[in-house]
């Protein structure tokens, strides 16, 4: 009989079972989660059929926001009180009947909004919303 040497092989099975028992098994990629600053306001502006300067005040719990935009001069603000922020993905949104809004946190000052008013002219667009 021939015996067979597993010079290379044994070497190798434990070199990828080493790799996968540190790996968990799964290569897993997972986005960088940003929450925001515990009663921070965040600001930027929209340019669109009307420039809409947007406001966002976080609570001082960090789990929702009031998010205020003007549309062009003369009108109300349009407010979204108590929007949910999940602190799973840094993410939040919110709507209504004339208008929807989401974005994410991210980084720990800049946030990024997307917002669709249909009462405002049909405005709508995307922002990068900075710490005040």
């Amino acid at each position: 009989m021939k015996r067979t040497t597993f010079t290379v092989a044994v070497p190798l099975a434990a070199f990828l079972s080493f790799a996968l028992a540190a790996s968990g098994g799964v290569v897993k990629n997972k986005p960088v989660v940003f929450p925001p600053k515990k009663g921070g306001v965040y600001v930027g502006t929209i340019k669109s059929t009307y420039d809409l300067a947007v406001t966002m005040k976080v609570s001082g719990s960090g789990k929702s926001a009031k998010i205020t935009w003007l549309c062009g001069t003369g009108r109300a603000p349009t407010a979204a009180s108590s929007v949910p922020i999940d602190s799973s993905t840094g993410s939040f949104k919110a709507s209504y009947n004339l208008w929807k809004l989401a974005g994410r946190f991210v980084s720990p000052t800049q946030a990024r909004l997307s917002l669709n008013d249909i009462g405002c002219g049909g405005s709508k667009g995307t922002t990068t919303l900075t710490l005040k």
